[in-house]
């Protein structure tokens, strides 16, 4: 009963609270005592000093506050505005937006994976920092959809149905990221079992290949060489055969070894949404596909 797999969630919860006041206790008075010594032994200069600083503070609150407010002035004049919009411009920063975000996606998905291969807490806690940054970009594109469908040019309608296409296949993929990092960081900080040696080197082969797939997209978006998609779906079938072939591997190790159901768990549910973010990326370079060839028959 109070092993690694369930001892933590007994103690985490009133140890967290407990902390906690003693951390706001101890940061109050180490701020009041550090203030009273400056002003105590620095006299006059040291209060204009602090004075100085608190102008700064509230100068730099003003500009963020002002460069909010700018963008929310931005949003609502993309939501009132009926001025028509080309497709060729949506086009090119959808382009622009796919290989900054594919590129993100890489960057995390690497990232996430070595976290848990060195179980570094503070490592997968910055990636779904980041994580959560990359899903909101995507959300605003996704939240703008209908306002810029709204403002397309009457001939360029039937080019809007690629577009929200591919800002589905975008988000999804954004998205997956999440499914992957959560679970890592609450096996990493509820300091449940290491996943094996095996699982850990079966997950970086498959991040290696993952990174492969994701290169090759990119490459192939940027040049708009589609004729290549054949080769980049053998890619993503080898990344399935391997994962169908390690979830087998793992059953049968179960049935004859007593690993971590924790440590199990974990590792088929990073399995299946590894899976899943291959299908998606795969989803989305048909969609810009299909938008580069529709763009191209209609003489755009």
């Amino acid at each position: 009963a109070w092993g690694r797999e369930s001892a933590v969630y007994r103690i985490t919860g009133v140890i967290t609270v407990i902390i906690g006041w003693f951390f706001t206790a101890m940061i109050a008075f180490t701020f009041a005592f550090i203030v009273a010594f400056i002003i105590y032994y620095g006299k006059m200069i040291a209060i204009v000093i602090l004075l100085l600083l608190a102008v700064v503070f509230v100068i730099r609150t003003h500009r963020i506050h002002k460069k909010r407010e700018a963008d929310k002035k931005r949003q609502e004049e993309l939501e009132q505005g009926d001025e028509p919009i080309d497709i060729n411009n949506i086009f090119i920063s959808c382009k622009e937006n796919i290989l900054s975000i594919i590129s993100e996606v890489t960057r995390l998905f690497n990232k996430t994976i070595e976290s848990i291969a060195e179980e570094n807490r503070k490592k997968i806690k910055k990636v779904i920092k980041n994580i959560n940054k990359l899903n909101l970009k995507t959300k605003a594109l996704k939240d703008n959809l209908h306002f810029t469908i709204r403002r397309l040019q009457e001939d360029s309608i039937d080019s809007g149905h690629y577009y929200v296409q591919v800002l589905d296949y975008l988000r999804e993929t954004a998205h997956c990221l999440t499914f992957i990092s959560g679970p890592i960081y609450t096996h990493i900080d509820n300091n449940h079992p290491p996943l094996t040696t095996n699982q850990i080197e079966d997950l970086l082969i498959i991040k290696e290949d993952v990174t492969q797939l994701f290169n090759t997209i990119d490459l192939v978006i940027k040049a708009d060489n589609y004729k290549k998609v054949d080769e980049v779906i053998d890619l993503q079938s080898e990344i399935l055969d391997k994962i169908q072939k390690i979830r087998k591997r793992l059953i049968k190790t179960l049935k004859k070894e007593p690993l971590s159901t924790k440590s199990s768990m974990l590792y088929l549910e990073l399995l299946n949404e590894t899976k899943n973010l291959t299908l998606y990326i795969i989803n989305l370079l048909k969609a810009q596909r299909d938008f580069v060839l529709f763009q191209k028959e209609n003489g755009n």
